[in-house]
Protein backbone atom coordinates (compact mmCIF):
# COMPACT_ATOMS: atom_id res chain seq x y z
CA UNK A 1 0.00 0.00 0.00
CA UNK A 2 1.30 3.46 -0.96
CA UNK A 3 0.16 6.73 0.66
CA UNK A 4 -0.84 9.40 -1.84
CA UNK A 5 -2.11 11.93 0.73
CA UNK A 6 -1.45 12.31 4.45
CA UNK A 7 -5.03 12.63 5.69
CA UNK A 8 -4.73 16.29 6.72
CA UNK A 9 -7.32 17.35 4.12
CA UNK A 10 -10.70 16.01 3.04
CA UNK A 11 -9.98 13.96 -0.09
CA UNK A 12 -12.77 12.28 -2.07
CA UNK A 13 -13.68 10.63 -5.39
CA UNK A 14 -10.34 9.05 -6.46
CA UNK A 15 -10.12 7.72 -10.02
CA UNK A 16 -7.47 6.26 -12.33
CA UNK A 17 -6.17 7.88 -15.47
CA UNK A 18 -6.98 5.44 -18.32
CA UNK A 19 -3.41 5.95 -19.59
CA UNK A 20 -1.96 5.09 -16.14
CA UNK A 21 -0.14 8.40 -15.69
CA UNK A 22 -1.84 9.63 -12.53
CA UNK A 23 -4.53 9.17 -9.91
CA UNK A 24 -7.01 12.05 -9.80
CA UNK A 25 -9.07 13.03 -6.77
CA UNK A 26 -11.01 15.91 -5.24
CA UNK A 27 -9.45 17.66 -2.28
CA UNK A 28 -10.50 20.43 0.11
CA UNK A 29 -7.12 22.10 0.45
CA UNK A 30 -7.74 25.55 -1.09
CA UNK A 31 -8.05 27.09 2.35
CA UNK A 32 -9.10 30.70 1.94
CA UNK A 33 -10.96 31.55 5.13
CA UNK A 34 -13.99 33.81 5.55
CA UNK A 35 -14.43 35.46 8.95
CA UNK A 36 -17.64 34.90 10.86
CA UNK A 37 -19.42 38.15 11.72
CA UNK A 38 -20.67 37.00 15.13
CA UNK A 39 -18.22 34.42 16.43
CA UNK A 40 -14.45 34.28 16.64
CA UNK A 41 -14.15 31.59 13.96
CA UNK A 42 -13.30 31.08 10.30
CA UNK A 43 -15.28 29.35 7.57
CA UNK A 44 -14.01 27.66 4.41
CA UNK A 45 -16.99 27.77 2.06
CA UNK A 46 -15.23 26.91 -1.22
CA UNK A 47 -12.13 24.79 -0.79
CA UNK A 48 -12.25 21.99 -3.37
CA UNK A 49 -10.37 21.43 -6.60
CA UNK A 50 -9.36 18.32 -8.57
CA UNK A 51 -5.78 17.20 -8.02
CA UNK A 52 -3.50 14.86 -9.95
CA UNK A 53 -0.95 12.57 -8.27
CA UNK A 54 1.65 11.57 -10.85
CA UNK A 55 2.43 7.87 -10.43
CA UNK A 56 6.07 8.06 -11.53
CA UNK A 57 8.72 10.74 -11.34
CA UNK A 58 9.20 10.78 -15.12
CA UNK A 59 5.49 10.89 -15.99
CA UNK A 60 4.80 13.92 -18.21
CA UNK A 61 2.67 16.62 -16.65
CA UNK A 62 -0.63 16.52 -18.60
CA UNK A 63 -1.13 20.22 -17.87
CA UNK A 64 2.17 21.18 -19.50
CA UNK A 65 2.42 20.90 -23.31
CA UNK A 66 5.52 19.06 -24.57
CA UNK A 67 8.39 21.25 -25.84
CA UNK A 68 8.10 22.16 -29.52
CA UNK A 69 10.58 23.61 -31.97
CA UNK A 70 9.78 27.06 -33.45
CA UNK A 71 7.36 26.72 -36.34
CA UNK A 72 6.19 23.26 -35.26
CA UNK A 73 2.83 22.16 -36.64
CA UNK A 74 0.88 19.00 -35.78
CA UNK A 75 1.32 16.32 -38.44
CA UNK A 76 -1.59 15.32 -40.59
CA UNK A 77 -2.99 11.92 -39.71
CA UNK A 78 -2.93 9.55 -42.65
CA UNK A 79 -4.32 6.17 -41.71
CA UNK A 80 -4.25 3.35 -44.22
CA UNK A 81 -6.73 0.54 -44.54
CA UNK A 82 -4.44 -1.79 -42.59
CA UNK A 83 -3.62 0.70 -39.84
CA UNK A 84 -3.95 -0.93 -36.44
CA UNK A 85 -3.44 2.15 -34.26
CA UNK A 86 -6.97 1.88 -32.88
CA UNK A 87 -6.15 -1.58 -31.52
CA UNK A 88 -2.99 -0.22 -29.91
CA UNK A 89 -4.93 2.60 -28.25
CA UNK A 90 -7.32 0.06 -26.69
CA UNK A 91 -4.48 -1.93 -25.13
CA UNK A 92 -4.49 -1.88 -21.33
CA UNK A 93 -1.54 0.24 -20.10
CA UNK A 94 0.74 -1.06 -17.38
CA UNK A 95 0.23 0.68 -14.04
CA UNK A 96 3.61 1.53 -12.53
CA UNK A 97 3.83 3.32 -9.18
CA UNK A 98 6.99 4.83 -7.73
CA UNK A 99 6.22 5.26 -4.02
CA UNK A 100 9.24 7.46 -3.32
CA UNK A 101 8.03 11.07 -3.45
CA UNK A 102 4.50 10.07 -4.52
CA UNK A 103 2.80 12.40 -2.04
CA UNK A 104 4.97 15.28 -3.33
CA UNK A 105 3.94 14.86 -6.94
CA UNK A 106 0.54 16.53 -6.56
CA UNK A 107 -0.68 19.01 -9.15
CA UNK A 108 -3.80 21.16 -8.76
CA UNK A 109 -6.11 21.33 -11.77
CA UNK A 110 -6.57 25.08 -12.49
CA UNK A 111 -10.35 25.35 -12.15
CA UNK A 112 -12.17 27.75 -9.80
CA UNK A 113 -12.52 26.70 -6.18
CA UNK A 114 -15.99 25.27 -5.59
CA UNK A 115 -18.10 22.65 -3.86
CA UNK A 116 -17.53 19.51 -5.94
CA UNK A 117 -19.33 16.19 -6.01
CA UNK A 118 -17.89 13.53 -8.33
CA UNK A 119 -14.77 13.12 -10.47
CA UNK A 120 -13.89 10.72 -13.29
CA UNK A 121 -11.09 10.51 -15.86
CA UNK A 122 -11.52 9.82 -19.57
CA UNK A 123 -9.01 9.18 -22.32
CA UNK A 124 -7.24 12.03 -24.14
CA UNK A 125 -6.68 13.92 -20.88
CA UNK A 126 -10.32 14.69 -20.11
CA UNK A 127 -11.77 14.97 -16.61
CA UNK A 128 -15.46 14.93 -15.75
CA UNK A 129 -16.62 16.52 -12.51
CA UNK A 130 -19.74 17.96 -10.93
CA UNK A 131 -19.90 21.42 -9.37
CA UNK A 132 -22.56 21.49 -6.67
CA UNK A 133 -24.99 24.35 -6.28
CA UNK A 134 -23.95 27.43 -4.39
CA UNK A 135 -24.85 27.68 -0.73
CA UNK A 136 -26.82 30.90 -0.30
CA UNK A 137 -25.47 33.20 2.35
CA UNK A 138 -26.54 36.44 3.95
CA UNK A 139 -24.52 39.65 4.06
CA UNK A 140 -22.30 38.21 6.78
CA UNK A 141 -21.35 35.19 4.69
CA UNK A 142 -23.50 32.79 6.74
CA UNK A 143 -26.23 30.44 5.52
CA UNK A 144 -29.58 31.33 7.09
CA UNK A 145 -30.60 28.46 9.43
CA UNK A 146 -34.03 28.03 7.87
CA UNK A 147 -32.57 27.73 4.37
CA UNK A 148 -29.87 25.30 5.47
CA UNK A 149 -32.50 23.10 7.10
CA UNK A 150 -34.69 23.19 3.98
CA UNK A 151 -31.76 22.28 1.72
CA UNK A 152 -30.79 19.39 3.93
CA UNK A 153 -34.36 18.09 3.99
CA UNK A 154 -34.67 17.86 0.20
CA UNK A 155 -31.04 16.96 -0.52
CA UNK A 156 -30.62 20.06 -2.68
CA UNK A 157 -26.87 20.19 -2.07
CA UNK A 158 -26.33 17.05 -4.15
CA UNK A 159 -27.57 18.57 -7.41
CA UNK A 160 -24.98 20.24 -9.60
CA UNK A 161 -23.52 20.97 -13.01
CA UNK A 162 -21.47 18.47 -14.98
CA UNK A 163 -18.25 19.86 -16.45
CA UNK A 164 -15.52 18.50 -18.70
CA UNK A 165 -11.94 19.69 -18.32
CA UNK A 166 -9.35 19.18 -21.07
CA UNK A 167 -5.97 18.94 -19.35
CA UNK A 168 -3.98 19.55 -22.52
CA UNK A 169 -5.92 22.64 -23.57
CA UNK A 170 -6.65 23.80 -20.03
CA UNK A 171 -10.25 24.37 -21.03
CA UNK A 172 -13.44 23.71 -19.06
CA UNK A 173 -16.74 23.01 -20.86
CA UNK A 174 -20.18 22.91 -19.26
CA UNK A 175 -22.02 19.73 -20.26
CA UNK A 176 -25.27 19.38 -18.30
CA UNK A 177 -27.29 20.98 -15.51
CA UNK A 178 -29.13 19.48 -12.53
CA UNK A 179 -27.00 16.32 -12.43
CA UNK A 180 -27.31 14.29 -9.25
CA UNK A 181 -24.98 11.45 -10.22
CA UNK A 182 -23.08 10.13 -13.23
CA UNK A 183 -21.51 6.80 -14.14
CA UNK A 184 -19.19 5.77 -16.99
CA UNK A 185 -19.39 2.58 -19.01
CA UNK A 186 -16.55 0.05 -18.74
CA UNK A 187 -15.05 1.20 -22.06
CA UNK A 188 -15.35 4.89 -21.05
CA UNK A 189 -17.33 5.63 -24.22
CA UNK A 190 -20.76 6.28 -22.67
CA UNK A 191 -21.99 8.08 -19.56
CA UNK A 192 -25.26 7.64 -17.68
CA UNK A 193 -26.60 10.74 -15.93
CA UNK A 194 -29.12 10.84 -13.11
CA UNK A 195 -30.78 14.23 -13.53
CA UNK A 196 -33.37 16.21 -11.63
CA UNK A 197 -36.04 17.21 -14.15
CA UNK A 198 -38.77 19.33 -12.55
CA UNK A 199 -38.39 17.46 -9.28
CA UNK A 200 -38.39 14.00 -10.84
CA UNK A 201 -35.31 11.78 -11.16
CA UNK A 202 -34.54 10.83 -14.77
CA UNK A 203 -31.76 8.67 -16.22
CA UNK A 204 -30.16 9.86 -19.45
CA UNK A 205 -27.43 8.16 -21.52
CA UNK A 206 -24.99 10.15 -23.67
CA UNK A 207 -21.61 9.90 -25.34
CA UNK A 208 -19.01 10.30 -22.60
CA UNK A 209 -17.61 13.80 -22.26
CA UNK A 210 -19.94 15.34 -24.85
CA UNK A 211 -22.84 17.72 -24.48
CA UNK A 212 -26.22 15.95 -24.55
Amino acid sequence: MHAVTDGHFADTSPCWDPEARFVAFLSSRCLRAVEDALFASLNFTHAQRPYLAMLTADAPNPLAPPPRQPGWEPPEEELGENDESDDDDDAMPEVRVEPRGLSQRLTAVPVPRARLGQLAALRDGWLLYTVLREVHTDDDGRTPPEEAAADAAVGADEKGTLWRYDLGKRKATRLAEDVTEFKLSADLQTMALLCDEDGAAAVRVHEAGQKP
